[in-house]
């Protein structure tokens, strides 16, 4: 059923010929219409020339549909305007009077800095920047002082990090520590701690269903739905397949494992190791791949290397073990500077100081645990760089 057209009040017909005359949308072929163009707006027009000025109307498709044009003369005034008034014609607030409105204070014992602070914080609480936003409060979990405990010198901004709920990615060369740090970052959080080393197959990440329908569950699992920190280690040897499963987890805290959909605890955190920046293999560690861009946007990167604090107090344990890492320390630094294509790390240190301990000699345990398949030659650079930096 149709409706009855609604007549356009006048304000509504002007502002509505205005727009379409500004877009050059109406071309005045008559120059009677254009002449009367504005008192017909402006609700003036009266008697002779009221039905030329609608046919001009209704030619150029005015109103539009649903309406029906207003009566010529329509008594409904043109709006008073009101002058703007400009900022700077008002008269100023003084700075006494603006503290007092802000801190309900007089300010006497404020200096400016405080001042500053004060109004900073005001125009943030009651401007801001115009958008909508939610605040988002970093809770970490428990925080425990791990007394007497020798750790890493990126721990601190590890224990940070993970604290802040960020997907740490951890980059060094083997034995750089990496893996123990990560114990200690759960144990001074307070979380349990899982585990993971390369990861081939999906299923070695979410768990599967045998046969019989029982589901194994993986360390993945247990710190998904449970709460702790886990460990993929080797994560740029694992199949970038498997870490791009990874992907939604980690981001949006939600994962599909064969028993259903969870959603991640609370305290669910995540670290990553690896040897390289899963841009691929390289001349050192030829079997990495290299990961998907989104998986890499989901993590924070930092660099380990070896601390030598950590290494002297691993090899501490063992008698003459200082002097043992400080051994391998000057071989590692002569291997850099020779570029050699050998990796010395603190587990050769702590190899070293356990064999001689049980009873090798220094030269048994340092053919099999640090020399290995390097030649004479290679050797006798080595020792004579030490022997010159001396």
């Amino acid at each position: 059923m149709e409706q009855n057209p609604k007549t356009m009040t006048q304000a509504e017909l002007r502002s509505y010929l205005r727009e379409r005359k500004s877009n050059d949308e109406i071309n005045f072929t008559n120059p009677d219409s254009e002449q009367h163009w504005t008192p017909f707006v402006n609700g003036q027009l009266a008697g002779f020339g009221v039905d030329a000025l609608r046919i001009v109307a209704q030619t150029w498709m005015f109103p539009p549909g649903g309406y029906v044009l207003p009566s010529a003369g329509d008594p409904q005034p043109e709006p008073e305007r009101k002058p703007l008034v400009r900022k700077k014609d008002k008269p100023a607030i003084s700075r006494e009077d603006l503290i007092e409105i802000l801190t309900g204070s007089s300010g006497d014992e404020l200096d400016e800095e405080e001042v500053r602070r004060i109004v900073n914080q005001q125009i943030d609480e009651r401007i801001g920047d115009g958008l909508p936003v939610k605040t988002v409060v970093v809770t970490p979990v428990s925080r425990i002082d791990l007394e007497g405990e020798v750790t890493h010198e990126k721990f601190p901004l590890v224990v940070k990090l993970i604290g802040a709920s960020e997907n740490v990615a951890l980059v060094g060369e083997a034995g750089t520590g990496k893996t123990h740090m990560c114990e200690m970052v759960a144990k001074a959080l307070g979380l349990d701690f899982y585990f993971t080393g390369k990861v081939d197959t999906e299923h070695q990440l979410i768990g599967y269903r045998d046969a019989h329908g029982q589901y194994f569950e993986t360390a993945f699992f247990k710190a998904f739905t449970k709460g702790g920190l886990f460990l993929w280690d080797e994560f740029d040897a694992s199949s970038p397949r498997a870490a791009t499963r990874f992907n939604s987890a980690i981001a949006n805290r939600l994962c599909d494992f064969p028993t259903g959909n969870y959603k991640a605890h609370p305290n669910f955190r995540v670290i990553a190791a690896s040897n390289t920046f899963w841009s691929g293999a390289t001349r050192e560690y030829v079997g990495r791949n290299q990961m998907d861009a989104a998986t890499k946007d989901r993590f924070v990167f930092v660099e380990v290397g070896y601390d030598r604090k950590v290494e002297k107090a691993i090899a501490s344990q063992y008698p003459n073990g200082e002097e043992v890492a400080n051994r391998v320390q000057d071989v590692r630094k002569a291997i850099a500077k020779l570029k050699l294509r050998h990796i010395v790390s603190m587990r050769a240190t702590s190899s070293i100081a356990k064999l001689i301990s049980a009873g090798l000699t220094q030269k048994q345990a340092e053919k099999v645990a640090l020399w290995k398949d390097l030649s004479k030659e290679q050797i006798a650079k080595i020792e004579a760089e030490i022997g010159g930096a001396e």
